[in-house]
């Protein structure tokens, strides 16, 4: 999974990509991309681990289906909280109580982001 030669590669290329955008914007799309690679791996170690589990009874009768479904659910919602970038307009346009909340969500998006930063390009 993670190679360090492998994500030095990469983080010398996003560097040469960067010159065409501002420095912010930049570390903001390679953070996303860091994101939706460790997405790619969280899911990858699910699969393994419904693998190892799907054959046990219990998971079968009481677990499996529900717990699958909620999972991918919540996945699913952690991979647009990250991805999604609202416009100017966007926001002027919202009513106040979806404002609120979008501010919210999209706080704990840059929490989760800053860390990537500090995890993977700094």
């Amino acid at each position: 999974m993670y190679d360090p030669q492998i994500e030095k590669e990469r983080i010398l290329e996003s560097l040469i990509e960067m010159t065409n955008q501002t420095p912010k914007e930049a570390m903001l799309q390679k953070a996303i991309a860091f994101a939706n690679d460790e997405f790619d791996e969280f899911q990858h170690e699910f699969q393994v681990f419904l693998d190892r589990v799907s054959n046990l009874n219990v998971y079968q009768e009481l677990i499996g289906s529900k717990f699958e479904k909620g999972a991918r659910l919540l996945i699913e919602q952690a991979k647009y909280l990250i991805e999604r970038t609202y416009t100017e307009d966007e926001l002027e346009n919202m009513q106040d109580n979806e404002y609120a909340e979008v501010l919210i969500v999209q706080s704990r998006r840059k929490e989760v982001l800053r860390k990537i930063v500090k995890t993977y390009l700094r």
